[in-house]
């Protein structure tokens, strides 16, 4: 639009030099050719006014939907701006959880004996998940395979520290609530 109205300012500058030199020709050639100088300039920017009449109409059919798409626009902002601030609240809140875990944490393992926090540690920085892990049904639950049975017989007596010979997670086991005790619940 801008190139439009720089064109019509042009043709107005150029139509207003023809007009000049109208007055000063001195042949019927001449003046013709002046005169038909100026129905091109005047058809030009009669082109010139109608685009840029055009490019208004288009402005104003565009312009509401510009409008709406800037609405949503900030409504997305404004959503993800509350997401941010609830994940912001949400970190803060884990964090703190965490803080207070590892607090906890570190009180109990000053309570444990110390070849148990070196195994527990050597296991920690090996595996992800669960260090310390249940037998159940013969299996260990942190790799879920197989035990041998006089292995399971070892880690249910507890007299030991024990470590899953698959995953070396650390084994304990605790013994099934009978059917008596069940119905007793």
């Amino acid at each position: 639009m801008r190139q439009f109205e720089r064109e019509d300012e042009e043709d107005a500058e150029r139509l207003g030099k023809a007009h000049g030199r109208l007055l000063s020709c001195k042949t019927n050639e001449e003046y013709r050719a002046t005169l038909s100088e100026i129905d091109y300039i005047k058809a030009h920017r009669s082109e010139t006014e109608t685009k840029i009449l055009e490019h208004l109409d288009q402005l104003d059919e565009t312009q509401p939907i510009v409008e709406q798409l800037r609405g949503e626009v900030e409504e997305h902002i404004k959503a993800l701006e509350r997401d941010v601030n609830s994940r912001q609240s949400e970190f803060n809140g884990l964090e703190g959880s965490l803080s207070d875990a590892e607090a906890r944490r570190q009180k109990i393992a000053a309570e444990v004996e110390s070849p148990w926090i070196k195994a527990y540690q050597k296991v920690r920085g090996n595996r992800p998940g669960d260090v310390v892990v249940r037998v159940e049904k013969e299996s260990c639950l942190g790799c879920h395979m197989s035990l041998p049975p006089q292995f399971v017989q070892e880690v249910r007596h507890n007299s030991r520290l024990t470590n899953c010979p698959h995953c070396l997670r650390i084994l304990y086991f605790v013994e099934p609530a009978s059917a008596d005790d069940a119905a007793r619940s």
